[in-house]
């Protein structure tokens, strides 16, 4: 059996597509993510449906808006430390793991 592939997510919060290199749009230097873009998947057509990062990181998490996945609004442990994504929310990361990822 093969081994299974190594998986890396980059996410970062406000960063549109011109801010790579590797998608051709001068004259923005990205070396080192373009070397990693040219042996990766590379997700050209992804959007974020919900203008906020929190909710948008649990819809990425769960594939559900974020009515449904518990987070619906920008959040951090000190502000508002009764939302979260809910237990039993689907999630791409426990999937993973049940394949064997650590």
């Amino acid at each position: 059996m093969a081994a299974a592939p190594n998986l890396l997510f980059v996410i970062a919060d406000q960063w549109r597509a011109g801010a790579l290199g590797c998608t051709g749009r001068d004259p923005v230097l990205t070396p080192a993510l373009d070397e990693l873009a040219g042996r990766a998947r590379v997700l050209t057509d992804a959007v974020s449906n919900y203008p906020v990062c929190s909710p948008c990181r649990g819809m990425l998490m769960t594939g559900l808006y974020p009515h449904r996945n518990g987070v619906p609004f920008n959040v951090n442990s000190a502000t508002a430390p009764e939302v979260g994504l809910r237990p039993h929310a689907p999630c791409w990361a426990a999937a993973l793991s049940g394949a064997g990822y650590a």
